[in-house]
Parts: structure tokens; C-alpha cells; sequence
């Protein structure tokens, strides 16, 4: 009983993945082609699982195959046109709905040999066939169910088959062709990069396609006989459901990152996380680039916060707008304004000596968006983010120097953040006015007076 309701979990997942995108993303492009996607896997594992079940009837099973042979063969195709739907937003082409024909073969043809035979009759093919492998094949020729068993099975497979392989290969090909790589992915997951949902699930999708492989390859005999099998599959079926339908709630978006899917219910904080759940939505406000909503968005705060002004607020569009959030932000925010999160990141906590460091990169590490850091950097400083990297990097290539003095230009530069030796040395030249080398002779010629 225990093993049934395991095998049994990816159909509720797709139930609750069905009400949940119901209720938080029905007003997206894909919803409609991602609710039937849903709903056709939910049929599919509930159907597949009831093999499974201690006391189903057993002349069900005709009618439990026919269900699941007509969903399975229509999984693919959904997750292509979903895919499609994703990337494009375009309306679906007649032509594309031509793959129909198969379920429908497929369909037709197991309920036409279903009758010809009787029920009762499939029934114990099945659960012969179940039980015993398809060793007992050999005992039905020349019968319906002999039939039955080469559209059912054999056909069905064999289509599978190639829907699955065609699926990987268009996968692989897509994510070659676009240029991504599963460095991509990790980036997302361990530097809080952020990515588009396309690309997200383009990833996410590769899993379920090895899985419906192995599930084709496999018979039920075989997963009967290793329950333990049957239970990873339909675990790891469950996972890939989860993911993917959470992550289809950002559809609408171009990009997405880790910390944004942590924050997606923006309301449900506490007074510990208050700042940057409310950071995280003015953020995702100024990312979209509404000039409607950011001209309500200033005259809010001109309300709420008349006397904070800014020296750029003159400067009209979203970079005044930021520069009134940080104003606010930074008057009411204490220990979590973003001015002291900035310095604690990037000069205490020394990031500024990460090679190829962008502002992207810290927007992402405090979790704000690049627009928000640029004017912080601007206000504060009064220079722009790669001088201001530039210059900590020279100070810290100072002590450096003093403390390694037999040190190659190579060597300092890998050790204060610079790609390059060279560009160490131009940099160093622009901001000391000397090169390294002179700028060391000139503190040897001092120590020397000194001494």
C-alpha cells in the first residue's frame, strides 16, 4: 500500500501543480498549453500507476492501457508545443497540431481490437502479460489479443521511441544552437546568475525525456518485479513536475534568477526579511521598463517622502525614480540599506580582487538589479562602479607590493583582481601616473633617505 502511494505522488504533483498555475499564472501566454500539458501527465501517471494498485479491477486494465498508451503519446509533443509557445508567444500553426493523429491511431485502433476481443479477455492478456513478461507473447498468436499487443505495445514504443529520441536531439540541438551550456546552470544555482525560463526549462526537460525512454524500454513485469525501480522513477517524476511547473510560473519574464523564485510570494515576510522582499518588488518594478508604472511609482514616493530628494531627480525617467527608492530606502532601511550591504560585499569582504567582476554580478549578490547598484556607485562616489573597483584594486596592489617585493607584475595582478599583467600596469599607470616598477623605485629611494 505504502509503494502504490509512492508510485501515485507524480499524479497528485500535477494536481496540485494544475490548481496552483491556475491560481498564480492564468493570465500568461502559456497557461492554456501548460494546464493541458499538466493535465495529460497527471492521466498519464495515474493510469500508469493503477497497475500498481492492491485491488483494482482487474477488467479495468484494458481501459487503464488504452488511457495511458493515448496520454504517453501526446506528453512530447505538449512539451515541444509548450517550449514553442515559451519562446516565441505566437499563435499555434495548423500544421502544428498534426501530430494528434497518432494518440488517435493509436486510440482507435487498441479500443477496435479492445471490443473484437472483449474486455474480460484483454483483462487476463494484460495481467498474463504483466505478471510473466512477454515470454507468454508466443501463446496468443493468431488471436485478437496477439494483435492487440503489437499496436499496443510494440507500435506504441516504437513511436515513444522515436518521440523521445527526436525530443533529446531537438533539445541538444537548441541549447547548442542558442549557445547554452549547463555552465549556465550553474551559475543559477551557485552565483545567483540569472537566466530566461526558456533556457530554464529547455534544461529541466531533459531529465523527464531520459525517464520516458526508460519507462518505454522497460515492460511492466520488469518494474513489477523491482518495485524499488518503479518508486525512483516515480520520485524523481514527481521532482521534475514540481520544477518544472514553478518555473513556468516566471514565463512572463525575460529573465529570472534563484533569489527572484525565492521571493515570489513578495507579502509573506517578517519583520527579519521585510527590507529585501520589499527591495526585491521595487526592483522587479523598475526592471520591466514601464514608464506608466514608474511614473506612479515616483509620484507615490513624492507623497510618502516629499523631503527626500536627490541630485538627479531632475534627471526625469528610472534613474531619477532610483535614485528617490535609495533616498527612501536608505533613510528607513538601518543596518539594511543597500549602501552598507554594497560595502560589506564588495570592500570588506574584498570582491573588488575577483577578476572580470561586473556589476551584473553584484546587482545579483544583493539581489537588486545593476540600474539600482550604478546610481549607488554614482551618488556615493561620484565616479562610476569600474573606477571605483579600479581604485580599490590599486590600493590594495600597494600594500601588496610593499609586503611582496620580489613579486612578478603577473603575480600582483592575478592576486588584486586584474586579468592581466598588462592591464594591471596600464590601470596602475592611469591612477598613480607611473608605471608599478617606477612607482616601487621611488619608495626604495625613500626608504633609503630615511634609512
Amino acid at each position: 500500500m505504502l509503494a502504490f502511494l509512492v508510485l501515485i505522488l507524480p499524479a497528485f504533483a500535477c494536481l496540485f501543480c494544475f490548481i496552483q498555475n491556475f491560481i498564480f499564472s492564468r493570465r500568461t501566454n502559456t497557461f492554456v498549453i501548460f494546464q493541458i500539458l499538466l493535465l495529460t501527465t497527471g492521466v498519464f501517471c495515474l493510469a500508469d500507476s493503477l497497475y500498481a494498485a492492491p485491488a483494482i479491477n482487474r477488467p479495468w486494465l484494458g481501459a487503464t492501457n488504452l488511457v495511458e498508451i493515448a496520454a504517453a503519446s501526446c506528453l512530447i509533443p505538449l512539451g515541444w508545443m509548450y517550449l514553442h509557445k515559451l519562446n516565441s508567444g505566437s499563435r499555434f500553426a495548423s500544421w502544428q497540431f498534426l501530430w494528434l493523429a497518432i494518440p488517435v491511431y493509436l486510440l482507435a485502433t487498441g479500443i477496435i481490437l479492445h471490443e473484437l476481443s472483449g474486455s474480460n479477455a484483454i483483462a487476463a492478456f494484460l495481467d498474463d502479460l504483466n505478471n510473466n513478461g512477454s515470454g507468454v507473447i508466443s501463446q496468443y498468436k493468431g488471436k485478437a489479443e496477439y494483435l492487440y499487443y503489437v499496436f499496443t505495445f510494440i507500435v506504441f514504443r516504437v513511436i515513444m521511441t522515436v518521440e523521445a529520441v527526436g525530443a533529446l536531439g531537438y533539445l541538444t540541438w537548441y541549447l547548442i544552437k542558442e549557445k547554452m551550456s549547463p555552465r549556465d546552470l550553474r551559475r543559477f544555482t551557485k552565483e545567483g546568475a540569472a537566466c530566461s525560463p526558456l533556457e530554464l526549462q529547455l534544461f529541466n526537460f531533459i531529465l523527464p525525456v531520459i525517464i520516458v525512454i526508460v519507462k518505454v524500454i522497460l515492460q511492466n513485469s520488469f518494474l513489477k518485479e523491482n518495485i524499488w525501480l518503479s518508486l525512483i522513477l516515480s520520485l524523481l517524476i514527481t521532482l521534475c513536475i514540481l520544477n518544472i511547473s514553478f518555473t513556468s510560473l516566471f514565463g512572463a519574464t525575460g529573465k529570472v534568477s534563484l533569489s527572484n523564485m525565492r521571493h515570489i510570494v513578495f507579502y509573506n515576510h517578517n519583520n527579519n526579511n521585510r527590507a529585501i522582499i520589499l527591495e526585491h518588488a521595487i526592483n522587479d518594478i523598475l526592471d520591466q521598463e514601464d514608464e506608466n508604472g514608474i511614473a506612479r511609482l515616483q509620484r507615490k514616493l513624492e507623497e510618502l517622502n516629499p523631503k527626500n530628494e536627490t541630485k538627479d531627480a531632475d534627471a526625469g525617467g528610472a534613474s531619477a525614480t532610483a535614485g528617490q527608492l535609495f533616498a527612501t530606502m536608505a533613510g528607513t532601511w538601518d543596518e539594511e540599506n543597500l549602501l552598507a550591504r554594497f560595502q560589506q560585499l564588495v570592500v570588506k569582504d574584498k570582491l573588488f580582487l575577483k577578476p572580470g567582476l561586473s556589476i551584473t554580478e553584484i546587482a545579483e549578490k544583493l539581489h537588486t538589479n545593476k540600474t539600482y547598484v550604478s546610481k549607488l556607485v554614482n551618488n556615493t562616489y561620484s565616479i562610476g562602479l569600474p573606477e571605483l573597483l579600479n581604485t580599490l584594486r590599486i590600493d590594495y596592489a600597494e600594500q601588496y607590493i610593499l609586503n611582496h617585493k620580489e613579486a612578478k607584475q603577473a603575480e600582483i595582478a592575478e592576486a588584486c583582481g586584474f586579468l592581466s599583467a598588462s592591464s594591471f600596469n596600464n590601470i596602475f599607470k592611469k591612477v598613480k601616473g607611473v608605471a608599478p616598477g617606477m612607482w616601487m623605485d621611488g619608495i626604495s629611494e625613500k626608504d633609503n633617505k630615511t634609512a
